[in-house]
């Protein structure tokens, strides 16, 4: 087997390290002759020389005047900006780019893998993840030896005393809480989703290694398998003289346009976001294979593998946040010029445990100012969405009722209050009837506690100055 092979930004940081730690060394010695000698051996094996007759490639110079904020600007190298990623000049200087820095770090892979094994065989793995309560299920993740991402895993929550009676070797949960035998602890899982039980109990103490692991995700499986269809693809267009449309197959995830642009090389892979639904039967995620953080979505059934979207869903932002019943997801897109989240989107997935098919997605919310980003998350209680708008100074917060019985649509926002310049709102908590938000303004600049009632959210009835009158003049 050859030498680990290493992407090339994670091979610089390994040199640079190389070096430091060398020229440290040597300094650290007594001897001048001794620091001479250690720092042109040693450090001289850390540096990457170009191999004979290869070239490093050359951009060409063509000037191109730029109108700016601070005057009129000549840029040689404007044209090397592709906003669409698929101009063939410059798909070819920086293929030519990465052919030269390939070349020339080569040497140095033997001493970049043994310095990346050297600095992980120090870190301290951890054996017994952290697991996290989620509805039924405890939620945690492991690396597994020789995988590049951490896999995430799920068991059955159950009660102590139950655990207790699987260390004695009864079989039996406890009456009068399910009746269910050990066998079964998947189900009685489902069935709490079903029926709304989620809550932590008194007597929760953690999941039990006799339940059965699930396996909820595999980002490594998910590369791998994005990584092949790409190639796949690379190799028909190359064929056919085209490029891909990046829509991809299903459970699979590819570049396009709209995706991030192409990646010949196959270098990297992310998969973020990934969220599973209220009743625990389907997860969402996000695969990028560009590096361009424009993420195709997939949604899969957690208990076989299947993919649910016909097709992954482009140019995602990796936010993922799903309707209470678990019939559909809510996600952003981003700006394909700009890179910005600026589309709130619905999709209908059906009910979660038939086999319905997927509605077409529903456009939520638009943000047509260029100086603002879209993010997307939950209330504490996991009622409502919050939307947020946000630029520089500026923060808008829009809110959906999840447990409204009306399917989503873009007239069931709810704006606790209108956006003003300089003004930063934040949820920051809902409790029973009345929601609290956090307002940061030039009046208020250490914050104002602001409540409403839930049915009017547009209703402040209580300031911070009247529950803390101090607050003014005290930092948080």
């Amino acid at each position: 087997m050859g030498p680990l092979q290493l992407p090339r930004t994670t091979l610089t940081v390994l040199l640079l390290s190389c070096i430091v730690f060398t020229l440290a060394t040597a300094s650290s010695l007594p001897g001048s002759n001794d620091q001479e000698k250690l720092s042109q051996t040693d450090a001289s094996y850390c540096i990457a020389t170009p191999p004979t007759g290869v070239q490093p490639p050359v951009a060409t110079r063509r000037p191109r005047t730029l109108s700016t904020a601070a005057g009129r600007v000549v840029d040689e190298f404007h044209w090397l900006r592709d906003d669409s990623h698929s101009d063939p000049e410059v798909l070819g200087y920086l293929t030519a780019e990465n052919a030269y820095s390939d070349a020339v770090l080569a040497q140095v892979q033997p001493l970049a893998a043994q310095l990346a094994a050297e600095m992980e065989g120090r870190l301290d793995k951890p054996n017994d993840p952290v697991p996290v309560r989620q509805g039924a299920w405890w939620y945690y993740e492991r690396q597994e030896e020789g995988q590049r991402f951490w896999l995430r895993y799920r068991r059955p929550a159950q009660p102590a005393q139950q655990q207790q009676q699987h260390k004695e070797g009864n079989n039996k949960l406890t009456a009068g809480r399910t009746g269910a035998t050990t066998t079964k602890h998947a189900d009685v899982a489902k069935e709490q989703h079903a029926a709304g039980v989620g809550s932590l109990a008194w007597d929760e103490v953690g999941p039990s290694p006799d339940t059965p692991e699930e396996v909820v995700l595999d980002p490594n499986a998910e590369c791998e398998h994005a990584l092949a269809v790409l190639a796949v693809e690379a190799h028909s267009s190359s064929m056919h003289g085209t490029t891909s449309d990046g829509s991809g197959s299903s459970g699979s995830s590819s570049s396009s346009s709209s995706g991030g642009g192409s990646n010949a090389d196959a270098e990297h892979c992310d998969v973020y976001g990934s969220s599973v639904s209220p009743d625990g039967a389907l997860v969402a995620f996000g695969v990028d294979v560009s590096g361009s953080e424009q993420y195709q979505l997939l949604v899969r059934r957690i208990s076989s593998g299947r993919t649910v979207l016909p097709a992954p869903l482009p140019g995602t932002s990796g936010d993922y946040e799903w309707a209470a019943d678990s019939a559909g997801l809510f996600y952003l897109t981003r700006d394909s010029t700009t890179n910005r989240p600026w589309q709130g989107w619905y999709i209908g997935l059906g009910n979660s445990s038939s086999s319905g098919g997927t509605a077409a997605p529903l456009l939520l919310w638009q943000e047509d100012n260029p100086a603002f980003y879209l993010s997307l998350s939950r209330s504490s209680s996991g009622r409502f969405l919050l939307l947020s708008g946000a630029s520089e100074v500026t923060r808008q917060v829009l809110l959906m009722d999840l447990q409204q019985q009306a399917p989503p649509s873009a007239d069931a926002w709810l704006a606790p209050a209108p956006r003003v310049h300089g003004v930063q709102q934040q949820v920051v908590g809902h409790w029973q009837s009345w929601l609290f938000l956090l307002v940061v303004s030039p009046d208020t600049p250490n914050g104002q506690l602001l409540v409403a009632p839930v049915h009017a959210p547009q209703q402040h009835t209580v300031s911070a100055q009247r529950l803390w009158p101090r607050m003014a003049d005290t930092l948080h």
